[in-house]
């Protein structure tokens, strides 16, 4: 397992815990989430407890009417419209944080999304989402809970589980028909029914890992790089082994943000994986590139038609230096380093093997 893995598997232990729970049996423990105790002011005046929603999945987006982004409300209205029915609910905090992009009145909010995009989801009075002002819910959200961290722009998503915990937050331009992002949605719906095993991981882990490694990546000016590993994978491990080797390390450290998403144990892991390779891959891919913006820019999967398997094949090897090259500014003598380093570590690694 890598270093930011570790990393971040001490900083989840607590996130597992309260994930863990995954039987119906829990709604009456749900007046202890912290979340739930929360008190919310609604466009009427009145307030409104989020315990009330006890028992449901909740998706929490600050919204906007004049930003980018607004066009997000078509997308947000069409996945409450499908899940609803399942125990789904959607709550709009209006929030003029950024940009001023939401001036309007409660009243000109309401009728501007209800005549442009239909809304029927509740949106609830403007809230403050930083600063002094900020409300009770989004300190909450961003000082304390498992994926607490600032709310970078309009149409941040953070998404709840129906015993109250808080499994992941989406950035905004996640939009709301993203494969990974709607795979989270169901996954913790299936753990709403009941449907997921308390021993495994739960709905929006994968998520929140894929977030924190963003957010990581971003401050620090580098790239993503996700590695997808199953404890069958022999060659996953190895991956995170070379990268760990004294010549590797400092090389990789410097121009990317390494995470570990587990997919044979993660139910939403899996859900993720096939996400991310589109049915291009044939197996597990142990490693994929993400930029700055969150686009994908290489994938190597271990399997399938034009992707790369364990580089350690001559041809295999030129290949995962080509990618390297795109992805990454080593310098010829660094990456001629790293490539001497595999093949001395595919030596050690063959010699340690038990003989046939």
């Amino acid at each position: 397992m890598n270093l930011l893995c570790h990393s971040t598997a001490r900083g989840a232990t607590a996130f597992l815990a309260a994930l863990a729970l995954t039987s119906p049996a829990v709604f009456a423990q749900d007046a202890k989430a912290p979340l739930h105790a929360i008190e919310v002011a609604t466009m009427d005046g009145s307030s409104k407890r989020l315990g009330d929603y006890a028992g449901k999945v909740l998706l929490i987006v600050n919204v906007a009417s004049a930003c980018g982004l607004t066009p997000q409300y078509e997308g947000l209205q069409k996945l409450y419209a499908a899940h609803a029915a399942k125990g789904f609910e959607l709550l709009g905090f209006p929030c003029n944080d950024f940009g001023a992009q939401e001036p309007g009145t409660h009243e000109e909010i309401q009728k501007f999304c209800k005549e442009k995009f239909q809304v029927s989801f509740p949106l609830f009075a403007k809230v403050a989402v930083k600063g002094e002002q900020t409300s009770a819910l989004y300190k909450y959200l961003t000082q304390e809970s498992p994926v607490a961290g600032p709310v970078s722009w309009n149409f941040q998503k953070y998404l709840v589980g129906h015993d109250g915990a808080v499994l992941a937050a989406f950035a905004p331009r996640t939009a709301p028909d993203d494969p990974r992002f709607v795979a989270a949605v169901d996954a913790a719906l299936a753990r709403q029914r009941g449907e997921l095993a308390a021993d495994k991981v739960s709905a929006g882990f994968a998520a929140a890992i894929y977030w924190k490694g963003l957010q990581q990546a971003a401050q620090e000016k580098k790239k993503l790089l996700v590695d997808y590993s199953a404890d069958w994978c022999g060659w996953c491990k190895r991956f995170e082994a070379w990268t760990q080797r004294p010549a590797v390390k400092p090389l990789f450290e410097r121009e990317f943000v390494l995470i570990t998403i587990p997919t044979d144990h993660t139910p939403d892991g899996q859900a993720w994986l096939d996400a991310a390779t589109k049915g291009k891959s044939s197996g597990i891919p142990f490693f994929q590139w993400i930029d700055e913006r969150g686009k994908s820019i290489a994938d190597s999967f271990d399997g399938g038609e034009g992707n790369i398997g364990c580089p350690w094949s001559d041809e295999e090897r030129a290949r995962f230096e080509g990618i390297l090259k795109k992805v990454a500014k080593f310098s010829p003598e660094e990456l001629k380093l790293l490539m001497d380093d595999l093949a001395a570590f595919k030596a050690e690694v063959e010699s340690k093997a038990p003989k046939k």
